[in-house]
């Protein structure tokens, strides 16, 4: 066995400073850096342009959900609509048109208590419209939260028949059909379990707690259409104050809103989505591993460590051609040194030499001799064995210590 060594001299210093620490850290994290500004931006850009008619019951909303079909249908009836969603400016108009329908639509922003107690001073035909029955009951004294509207056998909800309603409105469209919820009171329209109702009349005004029977999608189901028109254009109306609170709306004078009230309701989720995106980040920038630590000493290895180390790479990397060819390379040296060619032989030349000094052919030395087409590690293995025999039938030759690899075939095939 060898005893040489290798001898390698590192002299980086071990320590780096704080700046240099801070820049390596500073672009490890520009990716998650700039990818956290550009999702910021998008959703602050997306938020400002968000316009009140995508929303739900908007009247220049065209999806399923949306009123525009209504409030066309209102407009070539003649009906002006006034549409805000501030109470300030909603007061403004109620002081400019006296014979205005209000229509508070609430989904999900209660109105300012202001703007309420200004409308209770006003002798006006104000209309109540909101998906949740527990909001309405909690803003007017004289209903509850009552059920939920029934299905039908086909999944879609029950058509509900008017009966005895007082209601000029309900009388008139005699048929509902639309999901949503209804309103314990004394007395109503479209009943359901007998006391409950999505249209009744209180001493604040109208209210409709089924939404979804004047949108797009339902608007043209039983009376539907019928119910919105007539409760709409109640006492022949040609102008509409449609009223959607906002966030603002709900906080009080001299108050801090909540910034989560003020934000889209996709903001939340995707909040929480940058922040787990994030922390899986730190997580993976954590166990990556960092710079190699060196030492500025002279680092002494024995030469047989450095090539059982290499050889396990190799096996390890399943690098069995770079493995043959590190073989062929060491081999072509000793032989070089057995036949005294020199420290940088010319491959031709050791294969002319060793076929001479050994009698081997000479197509089978230059197939070995040459660059190896080693596969597997057991083809691997039968090209090692046979560069060994190779090197020792050259320097039993050269010591004229016994016969051959060569001599041996010949002597077994005669």
């Amino acid at each position: 066995m060898s005893t040489s060594t290798a001898t390698v001299e590192q002299h980086t210093p071990t320590a780096t400073s704080a700046a240099d620490m801070g820049r390596s850290a500073l672009r490890r994290g520009s990716f998650w850096f700039a990818l956290a500004v550009v999702c910021l931006v998008t959703a602050v850009a997306m938020h400002l342009l968000d316009d009140s008619e995508a929303e739900r019951y908007g009247l220049g909303n065209t999806d399923l959900s949306g009123y525009a079909a209504l409030a066309e249908v209102l407009q070539d009836e003649g009906v002006t609509l006034h549409r805000t969603a501030s109470a300030e400016q909603a007061r403004q108009l109620t002081e400019e048109h006296d014979d205005a329908t209000v229509v508070i639509m609430i989904d999900p922003w209660e109105p300012e208590p202001d703007f309420l107690d200004h409308l209770a001073q006003t002798d006006r035909e104000v209309i109540w419209i909101s998906p949740e029955a527990e909001l309405l009951a909690g803003l007017l004294d004289d209903v509850e939260p009552g059920y939920s509207i029934p299905e039908g056998a086909a999944g879609t909800a029950m058509t509900l028949q008017a009966d005895d309603c007082q209601l000029d409105s309900g009388a008139a469209a005699q048929t509902l059909q639309a999901p949503g919820e209804t309103l314990i009171a004394e007395s109503g329209c479209f009943p359901v379990g007998g006391d409950s109702y999505p249209l009744v009349s209180t001493e604040a005004g109208t209210v409709f707690s089924a939404p979804e029977a004047f949108t797009n999608r339902h608007i043209t189901s039983a009376g539907n259409a019928s119910l919105a028109l007539n409760l709409l254009t109640t006492g022949g109306t040609e102008e509409i104050i449609w009223y959607s609170p906002t966030p603002g709306d709900v906080v009080e004078d001299q108050a801090w809103a909540d910034p989560v009230e003020l934000l889209s309701d996709w903001m939340v989720p995707l909040g929480w989505w940058l922040l787990a995106c994030g922390l899986i980040a730190c997580l993976v920038a954590g166990r990556r591993t960092g710079p190699v630590v060196t030492e500025p000493l002279p680092v002494q290895v024995p030469s047989g460590e450095v090539a059982l180390g290499r050889g396990r790479l190799y096996q390890h990397a399943n690098a069995s051609d770079t493995a043959a060819r590190t073989l062929r390379s060491a081999t072509v040296l000793r032989v070089a040194g057995i036949l005294r060619l020199g420290q940088r032989p010319d491959p031709e030349a050791v294969i002319e030499a060793a076929h001479r000094q050994t009698g081997t052919d000479r197509h089978q030395l230059s197939q070995l001799l040459s660059t190896p087409r080693v596969r597997t590690n057991a083809e691997l293995v039968s090209y090692a064995r046979r560069l060994q025999e190779l090197e020792e039938d050259l320097r039993r030759s050269v010591t004229g210590a016994g016969m051959t690899s060569t001599d041996r075939n010949r002597e077994e095939h005669q």
